[in-house]
């Protein structure tokens, strides 16, 4: 199997990225923060690997190389080599993972996505090639995140709430106010 997935990707421009963004689509380590962009430089063949540069947009980690192992693996129209890098930040952080590549004969190889693995060889962080989208919009406002009158007054089912004393405003869900005694509440 090796033989032919060795033959068939040497044929093919394989694996050469400029300026190609990466970014962090799922996370479970501090280290890669989610929507982080990662910019990708280098060119890598199927049979001896290479090295890529790797630079945080985002400036998170200090510009390093990434190590392209030979393709090892293929299935169906993707093939997968291991990668590995040394990030010297506050402290020495060596990751792992693999680049997944797509490949679709007579066309240019892409390079799909970045997993890594922290030194336990647990899953750290997967990125994917592009841009990322936009991040989803706020939640709409609540009685219990409005903090001045006009946003209160804006929810419905809200209302807002003056002490006597004059030393507290808040927004209260209209269904359960203050006690009268202490509190003037308008909608």
């Amino acid at each position: 199997m090796f033989t032919v997935l060795q033959s068939t990707l040497a044929a093919a421009a394989f694996g050469a990225l400029t300026n190609a963004p990466f970014w962090v689509q799922q996370t479970q380590d501090p280290f890669f923060p989610h929507y982080d962009v990662h910019i990708v430089n280098g060119e890598f063949d199927a049979t001896t690997g290479g090295s890529l540069s790797l630079k945080s947009a985002n400036k998170t980690f200090a510009d390093t190389t990434l190590k392209v192992g030979p393709a090892w693996r293929q299935t169906g129209s993707q093939t997968f080599s291991n990668i590995s890098a040394t990030f010297a930040e506050k402290s020495t952080k060596d990751y792992t993972g693999l680049a997944v590549c797509t490949v679709y004969p007579g066309q240019q190889t892409t390079v799909q996505q970045l997993t890594w693995h922290d030194q336990a060889g647990g899953f750290a962080a997967g990125l994917i090639a592009g841009t990322a989208p936009p991040p989803p919009p706020p939640p709409p406002p609540t009685c219990g995140t409005s903090y001045n009158a006009t946003t209160c007054k804006a929810v419905a089912g809200c209302e807002w709430c003056v002490s006597k004393d004059k030393a507290h405003a808040l927004c209260f869900d209209a269904t359960n106010p203050p006690p009268s005694a202490g509190w003037t509440c308008t909608k």
